[in-house]
């Protein structure tokens, strides 16, 4: 015969965040870098360096696609935000970070060295 459970309670599998338990005054000392800390180039500027003939006085360009033997221009790029798509391979990512680390399979935080140094 089964035995009856306890209901489990509502916040079960949660925890508390380490906030709670620190002064504003410890927080400030354990701040970690938030990405909106860096100083990383402006789409336009990567991208037209990687790039030599792309036009930026558009939103969009389409370029050859670096992730795979292109011979058409297949990868989207949106010159404000940083977006790119490639039509072809489905290479896609949301800015310059994640165009950055496909490009040269690097790991975040080589990635935003890279880019904050200058060193692209």
């Amino acid at each position: 015969m089964l035995k009856k459970q306890k209901p489990r309670p509502a916040s079960r599998g949660k925890t508390k965040s380490n906030r709670d338990y620190y002064t504003s005054s410890q927080l400030n000392n354990k701040r970690k870098q938030f990405f909106s800390d860096y100083v990383l180039p402006t789409p336009v500027n990567y991208y037209s360096k990687k790039f030599s003939n792309i036009s930026t006085n558009r939103e969009w360009a389409k370029v050859l696609c670096p992730f795979h033997d292109d011979h058409k221009p297949s990868l989207s790029i949106n010159l404000q935000k940083g977006y790119f798509k490639c039509h072809s391979c489905d290479a896609k990512g949301g800015g310059i970070v994640k165009f950055h680390m496909m490009k040269y399979n690097l790991p975040f935080g080589e990635t935003i060295k890279q880019l904050e140094g200058g060193r692209w």
